[in-house]
Parts: C-alpha cells; structure tokens; sequence
C-alpha cells in the first residue's frame, strides 16, 4: 500500500465504526485498509460523551492524517474543520515549503509556543509570537489541546526535523494583505486618530493601515491640529494608495492618490532588463537582505537593486534606533538613482521626499550626494561607519567624513568603540 497513493486518492473517505474504547475509535474503510481515530480527533470541540455520537455500524465521513503502511492501517481525522479544508494537505517533510498555507491541529501548549501536529504526523512549532495577532501572557486563554488551527510554514530545517510555523501569518487578514500591491488603490474607514497617524482599516478586508496625518494634511490642505480636530471615527476615506507593506507583520503604509501616480505594478514598462533600467524611474521591489553596503532589493525579472542606509529615510534617526523602513520581506517603491553598467549595481532610494515629494512634509537629513552640497561651518548629521583612529561617518551613498579623535570631546578623550549605523 504506497503512503502518496493513498493522499492522492483517498483523502476524504467514509467508514463504518467498528468499535469505540477508552483511547480510540475504529472504522473499517474498505478491503483491508482499518482506519483509527484518536480522542483528540473526534470532532472539532471536546466531547464529554463520545459514546453518545460513535455507535458500532454508524456511518462516518473521515479524511486521512497518517498512513501506516506497515500496518495497513491509517490515522483518520474526524474534525470537520480539516475535513473541508481547501488548503495544501503536505504528505511529508518534503513537501512542505517555506510560505505553505495548511490546516492542523494543536498537540501541545508550552511556556513559549505551540506544537502543532499537521497532516502525514509531522508538527510544527508555533513561537509565542506568532500564535496570534493579539498579544497574550498565557496561550491557555485563547488555545485548548485539539483546537483546530491554519498555519504558514515560516522556516524549515530537515536535517534536524523541524518546521517552525506561524498561525497569525494564516489569518485571513494577513492572506489578504499578501494579495494586495504596492501601488493598489484602497479605501477604508478611520478607525484611531493619533498625534502623527491615523489607523485606517481598509475594507473590505478588515486589513489595518497607517497613514500619516501630514500626508493627509496637505492633501487637503489643512494644518495638522485642525485635521485632527476634524477627523471622525468611521469616516471613510477613499483614493488611498498602498506604498509598502510588511507581509510579516501584515502591517500596510498608504498615502494619498495623486492623479500622476504610477501604475499598480510599481515599475514602468520599460523597466525589464538591466539595461533598460534609468535613473529616475519609479520600481517596486522586495526587501531581502541588509549588507554592511546597504540593503538588497529584489527587483522584478531576476534585477537586484540596493538601498545605502543614507537613502532609506529622509530622517537617520530612524536607523539609528533600529526603526528603519526597510524590514526583510517588505515591498517597498523606489527611486532609481544610478545605474553602473560595470558592477551592475543599482542605486535606489526609498527617501519619502524622492519617491512621493509631494507628500513627504518636513526632510530631516536632507540627502547630501557629492561634497559639493557641503559648506564650512554647515551642521549636518551622518550614521557611524567604522571607528578607526578617530570616527569616519557616512553623510550619503558616496560621501565619507572623518571626526578626528581631538574634535570628538571637549576634555581628554574617554575609550570608544565602533558602533555601526549610530548617528552622530
């Protein structure tokens, strides 16, 4: 009897019960194929009297869990919930791959997790984190052994046998906010009104989004205070544009419609290939790697563009403190700045006042692109790059300045030591 064949063909079946004991149900499915359901398997909610429903001869609707072709026997689930799911049933390890949606069912609840047990016997662990959009202190008050429960496969390490997963990325706001573009056009209602964003929960999908309240602002044409003042809980606000999204966290960023904004895909048409690429273009790529030379952006067509950390923001601080704009697996739009033909290399910035001037509202640290924007005696702010017989600074993707050690302290210098990205 062959493992595959059997979830190929047999995934839902129906049997006869046999009989019911203290630790299992058994159901004859056909030919010489016993079936065996366990209590936690026995129906969605926890059944106090099982041998109320599961009487001998009883027709019941399963669908396979496990195959043990040793025994001729398989594991059988009884749950509705896993037996209508629509998902991806994974037969084994193999099968499963990083960003796989399927169904499961919780085996065990830790201090700092959940086991959750899948289909063909294999479990997967849920970190504290990622068990629920919701914060909580103790996972017994929303889980219960044998709740049913969707997960996305996070991370996948088959020479050690384990799968790590996430139910909160399987909610079916986060499924939703991973159909959603950078550059679509959304709607929503104000849902909280703080003192520089306002929570927007796009419909209809229920999905939360953030928007600047000075975007807003000058969209309108009005001071912040008195938009503040105005905006109403459940006001809807339509002509929303999506300009980057978190699929981990689910988190979306959208601004204001202008009537030349560019298309939903992110990227002109004639953006394909390398050599088409030109600064000035607008592009829509994916964040994948942070280097010490700037961060990675997978561009459409197999490109790779990257962002120097004084072309993220439009304000340093951000990455000083670690709240950079660029998270890993973020969608974000982009300005091409430069295209070296020799290293390939392509200069991108995702500074607000050059990817959407118009709603960018106050620069911080304006972009500094050659020594010539410096003047003596001008105050500037850069982020740390390397500690080496004084300090050595970088003020934008090509301009480097050093602090020598006898201008850094009023007094007799204290020891120090390299700090990367801080801003000085």
């Amino acid at each position: 009897m062959s493992q595959h064949l059997l979830y190929d063909i047999k995934l839902t079946v129906q049997g006869k019960i046999r009989r019911l004991t203290d630790k299992s149900l058994f159901v004859d499915i056909s030919g010489s194929v016993d079936g065996v359901v366990y209590p936690l398997h026995y129906a969605d909610m926890q059944l106090k009297h099982p041998e109320r429903r599961f009487k001998a001869g009883g027709i019941v609707r399963c669908r396979i869990l496990i195959v043990e072709p040793a025994r001729s026997r398989v594991v059988l689930t009884l749950k509705k919930s896993l037996i209508d799911s629509e998902m991806s049933i994974p037969a084994t390890l193999d099968d499963l791959k990083t960003g796989t949606l399927t169904p499961g069912v919780v085996a065990k609840i830790l201090d700092k997790g959940l086991v959750v047990e899948l289909f063909g016997g294999m479990k997967a662990f849920v970190p504290q984190s990622e068990a629920s959009a919701q914060f909580t202190l103790d996972l017994k008050d929303i889980f219960f052994v044998g709740k049913s429960v969707n997960v996305r496969i996070t991370e996948l390490r088959p020479e050690e046998d384990k799968v790590t997963a996430s139910i909160r990325q399987a909610l079916p706001a986060a499924i939703a906010a991973e159909k959603l573009n950078v550059g679509d056009i959304v709607s929503g209602l104000v849902s909280q009104v703080h003192s520089e964003q306002v929570v927007v929960t796009l419909m209809p999908a229920q999905l939360t989004s953030l928007l600047h309240l000075s975007t807003l602002a000058n969209h309108r044409q009005k001071g912040i205070d008195e938009l503040r003042k105005e905006l109403k809980i459940g006001e809807k606000l339509e002509g929303l544009v999506v300009v980057s999204k978190n699929p981990t966290s689910g988190l979306l960023v959208v601004s204001t419609k202008r009537s030349n904004q560019a298309p939903s895909t992110g990227i002109s048409k004639s953006a394909v290939s390398f050599d088409s690429i030109t600064p000035g273009e607008m592009v829509t790529g994916k964040v994948i790697k942070h280097a010490s030379n700037g961060t990675q952006i997978e561009l459409p067509n197999g490109l790779t563009g990257r962002v120097h950390p004084c072309d993220a923001t439009d304000d340093l601080s951000l990455i000083a403190s670690g709240d950079g704009p660029l998270n890993i697996g973020e969608d974000v739009r982009c300005l091409v700045l430069k295209v070296n033909p020799h290293t390939r290399i392509i200069d991108l910035s995702t500074r607000l006042s050059r990817v959407d001037p118009e709603e960018a509202g106050e620069v911080v640290d304006r972009e500094i692109s050659s020594i010539q924007d410096l003047k003596e005696g001008q105050q500037v702010r850069g982020l740390v790059k390397n500690v080496q017989n004084g300090l050595f600074v970088a003020l934008g993707r090509s301009v480097v300045a050093r602090i020598k050690i006898r201008e850094l302290f009023d007094e007799v210098s204290p020891s120090f030591s390299s700090v990367d990205k801080s801003i000085c």
